[in-house]
Formats: structure tokens, C-alpha cells, sequence
């Protein structure tokens, strides 16, 4: 009897083992949008982002950010890496319910000339109940280099204009 008790348990625990070995091998990870072949991509959070004016009339709850009076403006750092890279892509993530549209500007600075120039802009425009996505291919002022800073420009005006987020896909 304690001869049968002792394969049972064998049994037992190699096929556990045989399953689990089976299973990590067959897993996939789920498929995750890319930019495109060889291109990096950068989120920035509304967490990110900072008002460039002093008032009481925004929130920024983390995820999303919105103003309740007027016009709320907010820049938002962009940390590229330090080496040379080039721009391809600007996306702002954005409910547009309003009348008004979001602006959001990228800018790259040059502080040794005390300059900055608009590389791309991704504005709202229409309306819709949704999170959309407002995007610019048109970069101008490629590439950043290590000198340069970056940063977006944001202006969001009172209504049903909420900012979710961003994405600089770069290479």
C-alpha cells in the first residue's frame, strides 16, 4: 500500500511540473501597438505636466487634466535621451466635447541662444465623446541634439476639454 501512496504522489508532481513547463512555453505576451520598426516611443503622463500661470481654475487628477474657468496653460517636460535623435511622431490623447479646441505645441530650446522653435503641434479640433488621438508627423527642427531641451505647450480652455496624455515617438 505505502508503495502505491509514493507513485501516486510522483505522478502527481511531474505532471504539475509537466504543466507548468507547458504552459510558459506556449504563453505569449499580449501585442502591443508599436510606433514602427526601429523608432522609440515616450509617454507623458498629465502628472508630468506643470501650469504656467498662477490660478485655481485647473485640476489635474494623475491621469487627466482639465480647467474649470478661462484658460489653463501648462508646460509639460519632455525628456529625450542625451544622444542625437529625431523626431517622427507628436500624439495628444484628448476628450474634445467643447466648442474650443486643445492646443498642444512641442518645442525644442536652444538656452546657449536663449531660443526655442515649434517643432510639431497636435490641436484638437471637433467634437466627440471620446478619447482621441490628435496627431503631427510634420516635425520641423529635427534632429535634438544634446544641447537642446524639450518641452510641450499646453492650453486648455473651459469646457468638456480633458488632456489624457502624450507620446513623442522618436528614432
Amino acid at each position: 500500500m505505502k508503495q502505491v501512496k509514493k507513485s501516486w504522489i510522483a505522478a502527481l508532481v511531474g505532471a504539475l511540473l509537466m504543466a507548468t513547463l507547458v504552459g510558459v512555453v506556449w504563453a505569449r505576451p499580449k501585442a502591443r501597438p508599436q510606433a514602427s520598426p526601429g523608432w522609440k516611443v515616450l509617454t507623458i503622463s498629465p502628472a508630468d505636466c506643470i501650469p504656467a500661470t498662477d490660478s485655481d481654475d485647473w485640476y489635474n487628477e494623475g491621469y487627466r487634466l482639465y480647467c474649470s474657468f478661462g484658460a489653463c496653460y501648462f508646460t509639460c517636460p519632455v525628456p529625450l535621451p542625451p544622444e542625437t535623435v529625431r523626431v517622427k511622431k507628436f500624439e495628444m490623447y484628448a476628450k474634445d466635447q467643447g466648442g474650443s479646441n486643445i492646443g498642444s505645441d512641442l518645442y525644442r530650446t536652444y538656452a546657449k541662444a536663449g531660443n526655442e522653435v515649434k517643432m510639431a503641434d497636435a490641436d484638437s479640433s471637433g467634437s466627440s465623446p471620446g478619447v482621441r488621438t490628435f496627431t503631427d508627423t510634420s516635425i520641423d527642427y529635427n534632429p535634438v541634439r544634446s544641447r537642446h531641451g524639450t518641452f510641450i505647450w499646453l492650453v486648455v480652455k473651459t469646457g468638456n476639454l480633458k488632456v489624457y496624455g502624450f507620446r513623442v515617438c522618436y528614432e
